[in-house]
Parts: C-alpha cells; structure tokens; sequence
C-alpha cells in the first residue's frame, strides 16, 4: 500500500483505534505527523501504524483500554477507602458517646436509689401478726321467724 497522510481522526478510523491512541503514537514518536492547512495529518504506511501488524495495533489499542478501566477502578477504590476511614471514625465517635451514655446512667441509677431510700418510708420492722377477728354473728340464724 502507498504512503498516504490522513487527518487523525480518519487513521483512527482505518486502523479501529481511538483518536487518543493516534495522539498518543504521534507523541511517542512511533507515527509521523504534520500540519496541513491548519490540520493535524498522520502518515500512515503498509496497513499498520509504523510497520506493526494489526493483530499488535489491536492488542495495544486493548491494553490503553484496559489501562483506563483500571485507573476508574482506582478511583473507585480509593473513593470507598476514604468512605470506609470516615465511617469507621464515625463509630469511634459513637462508641465514644455510648460510653459516656453508659457511665452517666449508672451515675442517675445510683441517685435514684439514694433519693428513694431517703424519701419513702422504712418497711415496719417484723410486725406482729394481728389477732384474728371473732366471728361475727350468724344473722340468719338469729332472725325472727313469725
């Protein structure tokens, strides 16, 4: 095939890669690049970029998309570790609370049982089982029969 100068977004279009992987080729020096009427052109020889078969363009343009889903799963997991620090220091802080709650309820039992033990009256002391009542009359069987 003839040497020819594309627009990067037509050599990416040729080659099945993202524009991105044609800037980053142009960069790295592995694709030649000039202006043409104010447009970025790319030369594109053989049927692969710089001599490289399609099979490797594939695999590369593969392992930068690879590369970007691990960055976003970086991110990701870096966002739910600073998720997991605030959440942990959140239960400290509340850990912290129950304690405090806890001491100052056995401090309110402890005056509650004072105050009772103050204000209400001593239970009587063994009192003595009352005598038991007589029994009373009978009515019935004192009424008048006429």
């Amino acid at each position: 095939m003839i040497p020819e100068w594309l627009s990067v977004p037509d050599a990416a279009r040729r080659l099945g890669v993202p524009v991105g992987e044609i800037r980053a080729r142009i960069k790295m020096g592995e694709l030649k690049a000039r202006r043409d009427d104010g447009r970025q052109v790319v030369l594109l020889e053989g049927e692969g970029l710089a001599g490289e078969s399609e099979s490797a363009i594939v695999v590369q343009a593969l392992i930068a998309e690879l590369r970007g889903q691990l960055a976003a799963k970086d991110e990701q997991f870096k966002a739910r570790e600073q998720e997991l620090l605030r959440l942990n220091e959140q239960m400290r802080t509340k850990d912290q609370q129950i304690e405090r709650l806890m001491v100052l309820l056995a401090q309110a039992q402890a005056q509650t049982q004072e105050l009772a033990q103050r204000l209400l009256p001593a239970p009587p002391a063994a009192a003595s089982p009352a005598a038991p009542r007589p029994r009373g009359r009978r009515w019935w069987l004192f009424r008048r029969r006429d």
